[in-house]
């Protein structure tokens, strides 16, 4: 036979149902190749012929085939997880020539093979060895491991550099700390000169502080904004990168947006003076915010289908009777209670008319 091929391994990914694996290089006997199988951790591990898988087509110059067990343990290569087929020949010699004896052409031969393939086995290790380019005459001894240490480019070698810290990189006081070879940084509790921004340990800028494009500290001038600023409840100051300024920004801006989790809206309730309509609103507890709609549903003076107010509820000086709607809650229901004598709005000139009850619907909202 001849090894026509300089292919010496084969790759695969697992998809949970593929267990034949084709070896795509000549190959002798079954045990002369390695099979190494990489979970989705990364994990690797060396299978052994006969447990894990088993192999065909020793001997054939094609290749043969490698075939995953199932049973009694599925070793089947999931997705996430890959298979490597690598030749991996005895580096040995075995041949033995009889003197005398006819010359043994086929067994020659073999061996010959035998001799290309560790070569290419070798070969195929250096591929994926540490090296330099052909024009370079650096030497890439590796220095002797030493622990903590990391490698670098020293007069033309590798050698171990110690991550170390200098009196000339930081300056040691108070707030930051060196132990042997750890820093440790500890932020003030009120008005830090340090924080955390964008994953980065940074200078906080302020006043008499901005910062440059080498991240150095520097002072400004000018900050004539900031004795406005402080005498200003209103308004304080933020620092503005793009300019390298402080700005005067209102508080009410960054007044904090409520977000509620979850939220209730009764179907439309017909009206009655005096009348109390009760919607259980299922959100478990007594809502955060609770309020009552009137609707529209057929004209009523200047009102059109589809308009809405907030309800509310004015006592009739010199009565006991009421105007308008009031609303309440509790851990279940939300109440909605209609004055006696009905509900009131005002018209287009200000003037305080009684609504037709029918034209409109009450709408009960909550939130949690």
């Amino acid at each position: 036979m001849t090894v026509s091929s300089a292919t010496a391994r084969a790759g695969y990914a697992g998809d949970g149902a593929t267990t034949a694996f084709a070896v795509p290089f000549y190959f002798l006997q079954e045990a002369d190749l390695k099979v190494v199988h990489r979970d989705a951790a990364g994990v690797e591990t060396t299978w052994t012929l006969n447990s894990q898988y088993t192999i065909s087509g020793a001997g054939n110059p094609a290749g043969g085939t490698l075939t995953v067990a199932t049973s009694p343990v599925d070793h089947t290569p999931q997705t996430g997880q890959t298979l490597t087929i690598l030749r991996s020949v005895p580096l040995t010699q075995e041949t033995d020539y009889v003197e005398n004896d006819p010359f043994p052409a086929e067994t020659h031969e073999r061996a010959l093979d035998k001799l290309t393939m560790a070569v290419q086995q070798q070969g195929e290790v250096l591929e994926r060895a540490f090296k330099v380019s052909e024009a370079s005459d650096t030497d890439p001894t590796l220095p002797t491991p030493s622990e903590g240490a990391f490698l670098g480019w020293q007069s033309g070698q590798l050698a171990n550099f110690s991550p170390t810290l200098s009196a000339e990189t930081l300056t040691f006081g108070s707030g930051l700390q060196k132990v042997g070879t750890e820093v440790s940084i500890e932020l003030a509790t009120t008005s830090p000169a340090l924080e955390f921004s964008s994953g980065q340990l940074r200078v906080k800028t302020g006043e008499g502080i901005t910062r440059t494009a080498d991240g150095a500290a520097l002072d400004i001038s000018g900050l004539t904004e900031m004795a406005n600023v402080v005498t200003d409840s209103d308004f304080f100051a933020m620092y503005d990168q793009s300019v390298d300024v402080l700005r005067k920004v209102r508080r009410s801006a960054f007044l904090p947006t409520i977000v509620f989790q979850n939220a209730f809206e009764s179907a439309e309730q017909s009206i009655t003076a005096g009348g109390t309509i009760t919607v259980a609103h299922g959100l478990g507890t007594i809502p955060e915010k609770f309020e009552v709609i009137l609707r529209c549903k057929t004209a009523d003076r200047q009102y059109v289908p589809g308009d809405e107010m907030l309800g509310g509820y004015v006592m009739e000086a010199g009565s006991l009777n009421g105007w308008g709607v009031q609303v309440y809650a509790s851990a279940t229901n939300v109440v909605a209670q209609v004055g006696d004598n009905g509900i009131q709005a005002l018209d287009i000139n200000g003037f305080r008319i009684a609504l037709v009850l029918s034209s409109w619907r009450i709408v009960l909202r909550a939130w949690k």
